[in-house]
């Protein structure tokens, strides 16, 4: 799988393709050139996320004995 592109978007009269890249870092450094003066809400975005991500188990799985 191509780790900088796991998704797309396409807008209708936009041929570009908005790319959805595997991981915080590269969808980070993909995502800030295309809105370069949004850097920070792109880090904010993505910082919110994580937040949402952690209250989810199933997003936090960790091998090793347990239960």
């Amino acid at each position: 799988m191509d780790e900088d592109i796991v998704d797309g978007i396409m807008f209708r009269d936009d041929p570009k393709v908005y790319r959805y890249a595997q991981g915080y870092d590269r969808f980070i450094k993909i995502w800030s050139p295309i809105f370069h003066k949004k850097e920070k809400s792109i880090l904010r975005y993505c910082d919110e996320i994580k937040k949402v991500c952690s209250k989810f188990p199933l997003y936090n799985l960790r091998s090793g004995e347990g239960n």
